[in-house]
């Protein structure tokens, strides 16, 4: 699967200082920073909605997706090639 199949499926960022960020990936600069869109900040009991973020690389410490999602956009790929 290329980078490129990974773009608006959604996901969890979990930040260096522990904050959630739940958002759609919409694209990957050169330097591997993530811009999300409709994102929700998760922090302590506390949310709140951020819209679209620039997530710089330095600040992340995981990223996850949804195991359905990624296996649904590997089937697309795979029906594409």
């Amino acid at each position: 699967m290329l980078p490129i199949d990974l773009i608006s499926l959604p996901y969890q960022i979990v930040l260096t200082d522990n904050r959630l960020l739940d958002g759609i990936l919409m694209a990957i600069d050169d330097q591997r920073n993530l811009l999300l869109s409709d994102v929700y900040e998760h922090s302590g009991s506390q949310t709140r909605h951020l819209g679209l973020v620039s997530v710089p690389k330095n600040t992340i410490k995981c990223v996850l997706v949804d195991r359905k999602e990624y296996a649904k956009a590997q089937r697309y790929r795979e029906r594409q090639s």
